[in-house]
């Protein structure tokens, strides 16, 4: 018979376990990031808190505005068929 004492050590147990799986997603996706990116990190108002917590889609969407762009570059490059001021994303 399963008694309510019995659920509550059961629920007890899988949420310790969760924040163990957790703490390893969460360093293993740290680790991944390059010097620059994980320094950029680092420097974010909230990354003391957030990586405390472990939260990895505050993470993500870091990283995504941290890279947003990054290999977008536009050069302004003239050749004898272009008129003064036309753009040439390279």
């Amino acid at each position: 018979m399963v008694t309510s004492r019995s659920l509550a050590k059961s629920s007890i147990k899988d949420e310790k376990k969760y924040e163990r799986n957790l703490k390893k997603v969460h360093t293993s996706f740290f680790g991944q990031c390059t010097t620059a990116l994980s320094s950029g990190m680092k420097s974010a108002t909230a990354f003391t808190e957030k990586n405390k917590k472990n939260d990895l889609i505050w993470s993500m969407n870091l990283i995504r505005n941290l890279s947003i762009g990054i290999n977008e570059t536009e050069f302004e490059v003239l050749t004898t068929h272009q008129l003064p001021g036309e753009k040439v994303a390279i």
